[in-house]
Protein backbone atom coordinates (compact mmCIF):
# COMPACT_ATOMS: atom_id res chain seq x y z
CA UNK A 1 0.00 0.00 0.00
CA UNK A 2 1.50 3.44 -1.23
CA UNK A 3 2.52 5.64 1.48
CA UNK A 4 3.46 9.13 0.00
CA UNK A 5 4.98 11.73 1.95
CA UNK A 6 2.83 15.04 1.04
CA UNK A 7 2.63 18.37 1.35
CA UNK A 8 6.40 19.63 1.59
CA UNK A 9 7.01 23.41 0.79
CA UNK A 10 10.95 23.99 0.11
CA UNK A 11 12.04 28.32 0.21
CA UNK A 12 14.62 30.33 0.56
CA UNK A 13 17.67 27.81 0.20
CA UNK A 14 21.20 27.78 -1.14
CA UNK A 15 22.73 24.34 -2.53
CA UNK A 16 26.45 24.51 -3.64
CA UNK A 17 29.24 22.30 -4.56
CA UNK A 18 27.14 18.92 -3.54
CA UNK A 19 28.50 15.71 -5.11
CA UNK A 20 25.14 14.68 -7.13
CA UNK A 21 21.99 17.20 -6.80
CA UNK A 22 20.98 20.18 -3.98
CA UNK A 23 17.63 18.72 -3.91
CA UNK A 24 16.34 15.41 -4.91
CA UNK A 25 12.82 15.73 -4.70
CA UNK A 26 12.29 11.37 -4.46
CA UNK A 27 9.13 8.81 -5.61
CA UNK A 28 6.22 8.72 -3.59
CA UNK A 29 6.59 12.84 -2.55
CA UNK A 30 2.91 14.58 -3.51
CA UNK A 31 1.65 18.31 -3.49
CA UNK A 32 4.94 19.54 -2.85
CA UNK A 33 6.42 23.67 -3.78
CA UNK A 34 10.11 23.90 -4.16
CA UNK A 35 10.00 28.02 -4.65
CA UNK A 36 12.51 31.01 -4.78
CA UNK A 37 15.84 28.74 -3.82
CA UNK A 38 19.19 29.09 -5.76
CA UNK A 39 20.84 25.49 -6.88
CA UNK A 40 24.48 26.57 -8.12
CA UNK A 41 27.88 24.56 -8.83
CA UNK A 42 25.85 20.91 -8.30
CA UNK A 43 27.77 18.22 -9.58
CA UNK A 44 24.82 16.47 -11.93
CA UNK A 45 21.42 18.31 -10.81
CA UNK A 46 20.12 21.32 -9.62
CA UNK A 47 16.95 19.94 -8.78
CA UNK A 48 15.82 16.40 -9.61
CA UNK A 49 11.98 15.62 -9.79
CA UNK A 50 12.05 11.88 -9.42
CA UNK A 51 8.87 9.28 -10.13
CA UNK A 52 8.41 6.04 -9.67
CA UNK A 53 11.10 3.16 -10.92
CA UNK A 54 9.59 0.28 -12.70
CA UNK A 55 9.67 -2.94 -10.90
CA UNK A 56 10.48 -1.57 -7.52
CA UNK A 57 9.11 -1.99 -3.77
CA UNK A 58 6.84 1.39 -4.20
CA UNK A 59 4.18 2.25 -6.69
CA UNK A 60 2.75 5.20 -5.66
CA UNK A 61 2.88 8.26 -7.68
CA UNK A 62 5.27 11.43 -7.82
CA UNK A 63 3.38 14.20 -8.46
CA UNK A 64 1.71 17.84 -8.14
CA UNK A 65 5.13 19.04 -7.80
CA UNK A 66 5.88 22.95 -8.00
CA UNK A 67 9.10 24.16 -9.25
CA UNK A 68 8.61 28.07 -9.05
CA UNK A 69 10.83 31.47 -9.02
CA UNK A 70 14.67 29.20 -8.46
CA UNK A 71 17.48 30.15 -9.58
CA UNK A 72 19.69 26.95 -11.45
CA UNK A 73 22.64 28.00 -12.20
CA UNK A 74 26.44 26.32 -13.22
CA UNK A 75 25.93 22.71 -12.74
CA UNK A 76 28.63 20.91 -13.99
CA UNK A 77 30.58 17.66 -12.83
CA UNK A 78 34.85 18.93 -13.08
CA UNK A 79 36.50 15.19 -14.48
CA UNK A 80 40.09 16.46 -14.21
CA UNK A 81 40.62 14.01 -17.43
CA UNK A 82 37.08 14.78 -19.49
CA UNK A 83 36.32 18.24 -18.68
CA UNK A 84 33.00 19.36 -17.79
CA UNK A 85 29.84 17.08 -18.38
CA UNK A 86 27.61 18.03 -20.57
CA UNK A 87 24.96 16.22 -18.73
CA UNK A 88 24.92 18.37 -15.89
CA UNK A 89 21.31 19.90 -15.52
CA UNK A 90 19.76 23.07 -13.85
CA UNK A 91 16.35 20.93 -13.29
CA UNK A 92 15.71 17.03 -14.60
CA UNK A 93 12.24 15.95 -14.73
CA UNK A 94 12.34 12.11 -15.02
CA UNK A 95 10.98 8.32 -14.41
CA UNK A 96 7.34 8.93 -14.73
CA UNK A 97 6.66 11.99 -12.54
CA UNK A 98 3.57 13.20 -12.85
CA UNK A 99 1.62 17.25 -12.99
CA UNK A 100 4.90 18.89 -12.42
CA UNK A 101 4.85 22.74 -12.95
CA UNK A 102 8.05 24.00 -14.34
CA UNK A 103 7.18 28.46 -14.30
CA UNK A 104 9.52 31.52 -13.30
CA UNK A 105 12.50 29.94 -13.07
CA UNK A 106 16.29 31.29 -14.07
CA UNK A 107 18.30 28.33 -15.96
CA UNK A 108 21.91 29.60 -17.05
CA UNK A 109 25.43 27.78 -17.49
CA UNK A 110 24.48 24.25 -17.30
CA UNK A 111 25.27 21.56 -19.35
CA UNK A 112 21.23 21.07 -20.25
CA UNK A 113 18.98 23.71 -18.82
CA UNK A 114 15.87 21.52 -17.89
CA UNK A 115 16.44 17.29 -18.82
CA UNK A 116 12.92 15.47 -19.78
CA UNK A 117 13.98 12.02 -19.52
CA UNK A 118 13.26 8.29 -18.60
CA UNK A 119 15.93 6.94 -17.56
CA UNK A 120 15.35 3.04 -17.86
CA UNK A 121 12.76 0.77 -19.12
CA UNK A 122 9.65 0.58 -17.57
CA UNK A 123 8.46 3.73 -16.18
CA UNK A 124 4.85 5.17 -16.97
CA UNK A 125 4.15 7.96 -19.39
CA UNK A 126 4.78 11.50 -17.57
CA UNK A 127 1.75 13.42 -17.88
CA UNK A 128 0.43 17.30 -17.08
CA UNK A 129 3.92 18.43 -17.55
CA UNK A 130 3.93 22.34 -17.79
CA UNK A 131 6.96 24.45 -18.45
CA UNK A 132 6.02 28.19 -18.15
CA UNK A 133 7.53 31.62 -18.55
CA UNK A 134 11.39 30.40 -17.37
CA UNK A 135 14.34 31.96 -18.54
CA UNK A 136 16.91 29.69 -19.72
CA UNK A 137 20.11 30.88 -21.18
CA UNK A 138 23.72 30.12 -21.50
CA UNK A 139 23.71 26.57 -21.49
CA UNK A 140 26.38 24.49 -23.06
CA UNK A 141 23.97 22.01 -24.49
CA UNK A 142 20.63 22.09 -25.14
CA UNK A 143 18.11 24.85 -23.21
CA UNK A 144 15.76 22.34 -23.08
CA UNK A 145 16.25 18.45 -23.81
CA UNK A 146 13.23 15.89 -24.44
CA UNK A 147 14.42 12.32 -24.31
CA UNK A 148 11.45 10.96 -22.48
CA UNK A 149 11.24 7.99 -25.54
CA UNK A 150 14.84 7.04 -25.63
CA UNK A 151 14.00 3.30 -24.24
CA UNK A 152 10.20 2.88 -26.31
CA UNK A 153 7.43 4.70 -27.71
CA UNK A 154 5.62 4.29 -25.08
CA UNK A 155 7.12 5.78 -21.82
CA UNK A 156 7.86 8.58 -23.97
CA UNK A 157 3.92 9.68 -24.90
CA UNK A 158 3.43 11.82 -21.84
CA UNK A 159 1.83 15.10 -22.26
CA UNK A 160 3.65 18.15 -21.89
CA UNK A 161 3.42 21.75 -22.74
CA UNK A 162 5.81 24.67 -22.89
CA UNK A 163 4.54 28.00 -23.11
CA UNK A 164 6.30 31.26 -22.56
CA UNK A 165 9.75 30.84 -22.15
CA UNK A 166 12.59 32.20 -23.64
CA UNK A 167 15.55 30.23 -24.21
CA UNK A 168 18.76 32.47 -25.46
CA UNK A 169 22.48 31.79 -26.11
CA UNK A 170 21.93 28.17 -25.77
CA UNK A 171 24.00 25.63 -27.89
CA UNK A 172 20.71 24.57 -29.29
CA UNK A 173 17.62 25.97 -28.16
CA UNK A 174 15.36 22.74 -28.00
CA UNK A 175 16.34 19.30 -28.65
CA UNK A 176 13.20 17.19 -28.87
CA UNK A 177 14.99 13.66 -29.37
CA UNK A 178 13.75 9.98 -30.15
CA UNK A 179 10.26 8.41 -30.04
CA UNK A 180 8.84 11.43 -28.18
CA UNK A 181 4.81 12.62 -28.79
CA UNK A 182 2.35 14.85 -27.36
CA UNK A 183 4.77 17.36 -27.07
CA UNK A 184 3.47 21.47 -27.50
CA UNK A 185 5.33 24.11 -28.03
CA UNK A 186 3.23 27.44 -27.55
CA UNK A 187 3.81 31.45 -27.47
CA UNK A 188 7.51 30.73 -26.90
CA UNK A 189 10.62 32.34 -28.07
CA UNK A 190 13.84 31.02 -29.11
CA UNK A 191 16.70 33.54 -29.66
CA UNK A 192 19.70 33.64 -30.91
CA UNK A 193 21.31 29.66 -30.16
CA UNK A 194 24.71 28.97 -31.52
CA UNK A 195 23.31 26.23 -33.75
CA UNK A 196 20.21 25.77 -34.04
CA UNK A 197 17.10 27.25 -32.19
CA UNK A 198 15.12 24.10 -32.42
CA UNK A 199 16.29 19.93 -33.43
CA UNK A 200 13.65 17.27 -33.99
CA UNK A 201 15.33 14.24 -34.13
CA UNK A 202 13.50 10.67 -34.93
CA UNK A 203 17.10 9.00 -34.90
CA UNK A 204 15.19 6.94 -37.41
CA UNK A 205 12.24 5.46 -34.83
CA UNK A 206 9.91 8.47 -34.96
CA UNK A 207 9.22 11.82 -33.27
CA UNK A 208 6.56 14.69 -33.52
CA UNK A 209 6.12 17.97 -31.88
CA UNK A 210 3.71 20.50 -32.41
CA UNK A 211 4.73 24.51 -32.57
CA UNK A 212 2.57 27.29 -32.81
CA UNK A 213 2.28 30.76 -32.23
CA UNK A 214 6.07 31.26 -31.25
CA UNK A 215 8.77 33.27 -32.65
CA UNK A 216 12.67 30.96 -33.54
CA UNK A 217 14.29 33.89 -35.06
CA UNK A 218 18.54 34.63 -35.24
CA UNK A 219 19.81 31.52 -34.11
CA UNK A 220 23.13 30.65 -35.72
CA UNK A 221 22.30 28.24 -38.29
CA UNK A 222 18.50 26.59 -38.90
CA UNK A 223 15.47 28.05 -36.90
CA UNK A 224 14.40 24.73 -37.49
CA UNK A 225 15.73 21.30 -38.26
CA UNK A 226 13.89 18.06 -38.50
CA UNK A 227 16.05 15.05 -39.24
CA UNK A 228 15.79 10.81 -39.40
CA UNK A 229 12.11 10.23 -38.84
CA UNK A 230 11.12 13.37 -36.56
CA UNK A 231 7.90 15.39 -38.05
CA UNK A 232 7.45 19.12 -37.26
CA UNK A 233 4.16 20.72 -37.20
CA UNK A 234 4.42 24.35 -37.51
CA UNK A 235 1.32 26.70 -37.13
CA UNK A 236 1.77 30.56 -36.93
CA UNK A 237 5.39 30.68 -36.15
CA UNK A 238 8.14 33.54 -37.33
CA UNK A 239 10.84 32.06 -38.64
CA UNK A 240 12.68 34.87 -40.28
CA UNK A 241 16.49 36.17 -39.70
CA UNK A 242 17.94 33.04 -38.69
CA UNK A 243 22.09 32.01 -40.12
CA UNK A 244 21.41 29.97 -42.98
CA UNK A 245 17.79 28.74 -43.49
CA UNK A 246 14.18 29.13 -41.57
CA UNK A 247 13.78 25.31 -41.46
CA UNK A 248 15.84 22.14 -43.17
CA UNK A 249 14.59 19.03 -43.29
CA UNK A 250 17.04 16.49 -43.21
CA UNK A 251 15.19 12.82 -43.32
CA UNK A 252 12.15 14.05 -41.17
CA UNK A 253 9.27 15.97 -42.07
CA UNK A 254 8.11 19.32 -42.06
CA UNK A 255 4.38 19.46 -41.87
CA UNK A 256 2.78 23.06 -41.83
CA UNK A 257 -1.24 24.14 -43.02
CA UNK A 258 -0.55 26.02 -46.11
CA UNK A 259 -2.06 29.00 -44.54
CA UNK A 260 -0.55 28.38 -41.20
CA UNK A 261 3.24 28.32 -42.04
CA UNK A 262 5.55 30.67 -41.12
CA UNK A 263 6.00 34.94 -41.03
CA UNK A 264 9.00 35.63 -42.68
CA UNK A 265 10.07 39.29 -41.70
CA UNK A 266 11.47 39.95 -38.42
CA UNK A 267 9.47 40.23 -35.01
CA UNK A 268 10.96 43.37 -34.19
CA UNK A 269 12.23 43.04 -30.81
CA UNK A 270 11.98 46.34 -28.46
CA UNK A 271 15.33 45.41 -26.98
CA UNK A 272 17.90 42.38 -27.69
CA UNK A 273 19.61 43.38 -24.60
CA UNK A 274 18.75 40.94 -21.81
CA UNK A 275 19.87 43.52 -19.09
CA UNK A 276 16.65 45.66 -20.50
CA UNK A 277 13.80 45.25 -19.23
CA UNK A 278 12.16 45.25 -23.00
CA UNK A 279 14.12 42.29 -23.69
CA UNK A 280 12.63 40.36 -26.23
CA UNK A 281 9.13 42.78 -26.12
CA UNK A 282 7.22 43.42 -28.96
CA UNK A 283 4.10 45.26 -28.92
CA UNK A 284 1.51 46.42 -30.47
CA UNK A 285 3.61 47.94 -33.73
CA UNK A 286 5.63 45.03 -34.55
CA UNK A 287 4.81 43.00 -37.50
CA UNK A 288 5.35 39.38 -35.98
CA UNK A 289 2.74 41.01 -32.66
CA UNK A 290 -0.04 38.83 -34.09
CA UNK A 291 -0.93 36.03 -36.25
CA UNK A 292 -3.91 33.97 -37.12
CA UNK A 293 -7.59 34.60 -38.08
CA UNK A 294 -8.16 35.47 -34.48
CA UNK A 295 -4.96 37.78 -34.18
CA UNK A 296 -3.73 36.10 -31.62
CA UNK A 297 0.04 37.25 -29.43
CA UNK A 298 2.85 35.25 -30.57
CA UNK A 299 6.27 35.29 -28.28
CA UNK A 300 6.57 34.29 -25.10
CA UNK A 301 6.56 38.27 -24.15
CA UNK A 302 4.26 41.02 -25.67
Amino acid sequence: MPDPSVGHKIRFNLGKFNTVQMMKISFGTEDTVIDRNIAEGNALQGIKVQGTPANGPYTGPTRNIKVTNNTLRNQTYKNPDRGPSDNASGLTIANGAQQVIVKNNRISGNGIGIHFAQEGVGPVPMNGIVIEGNRIFSNRRFGLNIFDGRYNATAGSGRLTARRNLYWDNYIGVMVDQRTSNKKFEYETIFRNTLNGLNVNGRGVGTNVRVEKSLITDNGRFGALVSKAGVLYLRYAGLAGNGTAATRVDGGTLNPAKSHFRNTRPASYLSTDPTSPNFLKIDSSSFQFTAGPNRTPIGARF
